[in-house]
């Protein structure tokens, strides 16, 4: 649905409520394209006028919780998330989206005991195994975190995100050949991925490989030029080339890009004191 559609849409169901303002069907459907719309606030206004009407509606107390999660309520989402487990415990995704509270709020072990839970209740959920993929990795657990990407991806085979991880994962693990390989698999997916390009570099740069990490630098700013990170590593790959003219140029970009940047401004002293001691 395109946004014109959603405003259209929101437009009926206000007709609607203005001529009966209980409509718990109209106020659920409001109440959700308003959060499509990212209007939180007034979306978390009509999910409490649904639940006076329909208390025991599990997915409308869901739907309340995943709307405080996004305003960064997580306290109230969790207890919003509990009202709709008494009433459906079976619902995966209402773990799912109690898990990714605790996970916000730093509570890693009860997020991870909550995606267990959903697992128990659908162990194909591809979003639950995302989830507790980046926590494993959030953790420092790379091994997990590896065994669950590979699960999602199985699942999700063209998740770009997914394959993005991974391969970041291996080369947290030194298994820098394989994150290479990883990358390729997910470049054929979008050749457009500019980040790609520039962790793919990054592990050129673990293997002393510079000339192949400064060509998938270059391909990432051909993409977007104005990412500071791609250009400061460029300059650490030019540096380790002895084109110190060239990286002092990448490191200036990056500065523009990301001014204070303590790592450019450090390597860019370093490269000055170097000719101007």
């Amino acid at each position: 649905m395109e946004y014109g559609d959603y405003k259209e849409a929101l437009r009926c169901y206000n007709q609607i409520l203005e001529l009966i303002p209980e409509n718990s069907t109209a106020l659920y459907n409001k109440a959700w394209l308003l959060s499509e719309l990212g209007s939180f606030n007034e979306s978390l206004e009509c999910y409490d006028k649904f639940l006076e009407l329909k208390p025991k509606d599990s997915d409308g107390w869901l739907n309340r919780g995943n709307t405080l999660n996004l305003l960064g309520r997580f306290d109230k989402a969790l207890r919003s998330f509990d009202k709709a487990l008494k009433i459906n415990p079976f619902c995966d995704y209402a773990w799912l989206s109690k898990g990714l509270s605790f996970k916000e709020l730093g509570m890693f072990d009860e997020a991870l005991k909550c995606f267990d839970e959903a697992l128990t209740i659908d162990p194909s959920n591809s979003n639950v195994l995302h989830a507790k993929a980046l926590i494993f990795d959030r953790l420092k657990m790379f091994d997990e975190a590896l065994k669950y990407y590979d699960k999602f991806l199985r699942l999700d085979p063209d998740n770009i995100d997914g394959w993005n991880n991974k391969c970041t994962i291996l080369g947290k693990m030194g298994n820098f050949n394989e994150a290479l390989n990883c990358f390729d698999k997910a470049l054929i997916l979008d050749p457009n991925d500019g980040s790609l390009y520039y962790n793919k570099g990054l592990a050129f740069t673990q293997l002393d490989k510079n000339f192949e990490a400064l060509d998938c630098l270059d391909k990432s700013l051909n993409i977007d030029s104005e990412n500071g990170d791609v250009w400061f590593l460029k300059g650490v790959v030019l540096v380790e080339l002895q084109r110190f003219d060239e990286a002092l140029k990448c490191y200036d970009k990056s500065l523009i890009l990301k001014p204070g940047f303590e790592l450019a401004v450090n390597a860019r002293r370093d490269i000055l004191s170097k000719f101007n001691p």
